[in-house]
């Protein structure tokens, strides 16, 4: 007997219709019409419209569902304001509740295990066993908010991003559709941040104008955006991918440089530095050619941007940074000596269990000129052992730190240089956010731990095809 004809609904082919299927989706968006026009509540047509078609897709191809939370990331990471807004609840409900939908489907419908290495099984334990601490926070942390405890939990679950991407990205197409995606995010965040800031200082007369109108966010999405544009300049061989690759890396870069944040500095040069020793001779020699050539290029972009004003901006980026050796005299540095102390104090006195999620601590800032009270703490480290505990901080750091020996171990094995790619580009973005982690806290940020739980399960893929494409290969022969 035949079977039902399926038209490709999409140019990727990611979902499937089945000629049946349509006159049901005309009927329901026919009724969600008339019904929403009745009750007066027109916007939640658009919303079906929009919305029954995606959820329909994400069941039917959970890469279309992956494809599309990473665009998600756009609206989302640039909406940072303090105060909740509806698009962030409606982007938050939409990550965690399909990544809930994935977990439950796969393990209790499907029948299939999620954890297949060290790495995953760790995290997946950690992010459990932090339940724990949110028990903690409830009862005892009195003085916080259900809410500012909720979210410090529920940013952790975006780091289990790490186990679809390891599931259902597996391919070369695969794998430059997502890093593909990652760009489109990087580039559009970072070319609204550049637009803000010339326009801020278009006006500016003194040095410090140009510094206070830097916008110190989302400073990983551009890290990531320039590891994957370097490396791929390094590593792949298609020229107008080559050039491509290279204005995503000015765009990023610039972006970097005007949030005037050395930690990232620091460990995005970590990052690269670390690459570096992973390359072919060759490639190590096209990278080093690039970074002269884009130091040249940035360069004579801020005599363009700044005019009269450039000598004095690449003297407050210089200043910038070296002051990271005159830590002594860095007030900024000065007050988080202090936090990290008062931190380590308060690990000492609770060092197993923790002070749980939501816990506040209080000190003198000399920024703010008067006693702060935070439940946000700026060394990622010290930030998990206060609230968790240390052996749970350490249980949390753990798939961090595995990620990064695992990606770097492939990337010395692999002979495919996509697998390469691959490994280098979520290694080196882990292993700076380690790096950032000393003195920006990364786990307790959205970006950090959905970029995080993104490149865990990159360094997975690259190692899954190393042992399928390669290993197998030799054990065959």
């Amino acid at each position: 007997m035949p079977s039902t004809p399926v038209l490709p609904i999409s140019p990727f082919q990611f979902v499937s219709v089945r000629l049946w299927e349509i006159p049901l989706f005309v009927i329901g968006f026919l009724g969600l019409s008339v019904l929403s026009i009745y009750l007066k509540i027109e916007l939640f047509v658009l919303a079906g419209i929009i919305g029954v078609p995606l959820v329909y897709g994400f069941f039917k191809s959970p890469k279309f569902w992956i494809y599309f939370a990473t665009l998600m990331a756009i609206p989302w990471f640039r909406d940072l304001s303090e105060e909740t807004t509806p698009l962030e609840v409606a982007t938050a409900l939409f990550y965690i509740g399909s990544l809930a939908i994935w977990f439950i489907s796969r393990i209790f419908f499907l029948k299939k295990k999620v954890v297949s290495t060290f790495i995953d099984g760790t995290l997946l334990t950690a992010i459990l066993l932090t339940f724990v601490s949110f028990i903690l926070g409830f009862f005892f942390n009195v003085d916080t908010t259900l809410k500012e405890i909720m979210s410090e939990w529920l940013v952790l679950f975006f780091l289990l991003y790490a186990f679809p991407i390891k599931e259902h990205i597996k391919t070369e197409k695969d794998l430059s559709i997502l890093f593909t995606l990652w760009i489109l995010v990087s580039l559009s965040i970072a070319g609204f941040s550049i637009y803000k800031y010339t326009k801020t200082t278009s006006l500016a007369v003194y040095a410090w104008q140009i510094v206070s109108a830097r916008n110190a966010l989302n400073e990983l999405v551009y890290v990531f955006g320039c590891i994957i544009s370097i490396l791929g300049i390094a590593l792949l061989d298609k020229k107008k991918i080559k050039i491509l690759l290279f204005f995503v890396f000015i765009v990023c870069f610039a972006a970097l440089i005007t949030t005037f944040t050395r930690g990232y500095w620091l460990g995005f040069l970590l990052a690269i530095g670390t690459t570096f020793f992973f390359l072919p001779k060759k490639n190590k020699i096209i990278i080093s050619l690039f970074a002269v050539f884009s130091l040249i290029v940035v360069a004579s972009s801020v005599f363009i941007l700044f005019e009269e004003k450039a000598l004095t901006a690449l003297s407050v980026v210089g200043k910038r940074f070296t002051s990271s050796s005159k830590a002594s005299k860095d007030l900024s540095f000065l007050v988080r000596v202090k936090e990290s102390g008062l931190l380590l104090d308060m690990i000492a006195k609770s060092p197993l269990g923790g002070y749980g999620l939501g816990a506040k601590y209080s000190y003198y800032d000399m920024i703010e000129k008067g006693t702060v009270h935070y439940t946000f703490a700026h060394n990622g480290y010290l930030y998990a052992a206060y609230k968790y505990g240390i052996p749970l901080a350490i249980l949390v750091y753990i798939p961090f730190f595995g990620s990064v020996l695992l990606g770097f171990y492939v990337a010395r094995k692999t002979k495919n240089k996509f697998t390469l790619y691959c490994s280098l580009v979520a290694a080196g973005t882990i292993l700076s956010m380690l790096s950032v982690s000393i003195t920006n806290n990364q786990i307790s940020m959205r970006e950090g731990n959905y970029i995080g739980g993104v490149c865990i399960g990159l360094v997975l893929v690259s190692y899954f095809r190393y042992k399928e494409l390669e290993v197998k290969e030799v054990s065959n022969a």
